[in-house]
């Protein structure tokens, strides 16, 4: 019935054939995606892998550093409260020392005595003292310091007592000095092997004057 003229068959002949050409461009297209998704998925795992691999490297390396970081800060912290404590106890033994130095037999127990009983909980086999008294030829030539460690006094000391061949004079000095061997927390006994442990030894000193 349609002539060669005719518009109506031929356009619906062409847009028969547009419409071919459109499916089988997107089944094209369909079976690309399906065909590519297997090799996406496979992708983005990978990188997931690998990012979290990187995330646990990275961990494994900042974490030690920030515990020992904060490791040191708190060791840091005790040891400044330590050396508050020793020097509240080597300032309460100068002054008990300096008030009965001239009345006691032994004046190094006094200072002992005075120290542990002001630092209960600190071991006292950790202890050294060194105390330096005036004589009683010049008041101003300190005899020879007396040092030890722990908890038992010298009893050479009391040549400085009340009886001794050099008591102490008054209104003369009497120094004392106290050092604690410090380790901090036990990650700085660790390091302590490596010889990298940044404490040392907690000192303190007061000087007053024999009454």
């Amino acid at each position: 019935m349609h002539g060669v003229g005719d518009p109506c068959g031929t356009e619906s002949s062409a847009a028969g054939i547009g419409a071919g050409e459109s499916s089988e461009i997107e089944l094209g297209e369909n079976l690309r995606t399906r065909t590519d998704f297997p090799a996406q998925s496979a992708t983005r795992a990978f990188h997931s892998f690998c990012d979290e691999g990187s995330a646990l490297v990275e961990t494994a390396i900042v974490l030690p550093l920030v515990l020992l970081i904060l490791t040191a800060a708190a060791s840091y912290a005790w040891s400044f409260y330590g050396l508050q404590e020793l020097g509240n106890a080597v300032t309460a033994a100068a002054q008990a020392v300096g008030t009965n130095a001239r009345s006691v037999s032994n004046p190094c127990s006094v200072v002992v005595t005075q120290v542990t009983a002001t630092l209960p909980d600190w071991n006292a086999s950790n202890l050294t003292y060194t105390v330096s008294f005036s004589n009683s030829s010049s008041n101003t030539t300190p005899t020879t310091p007396y040092s030890w460690t722990g908890s038992t006094a010298p009893t050479s000391c009391a040549a400085e007592g009340d009886m001794g061949s050099t008591p102490q004079m008054a209104n003369t000095p009497i120094s004392v000095t106290v050092q604690y061997n410090s380790t901090g927390l036990p990650i700085f006994q660790w390091l302590a092997s490596w010889n990298i442990n940044p404490l040392s030894n907690l000192s303190s000193s007061e000087t007053t004057m024999a009454f």
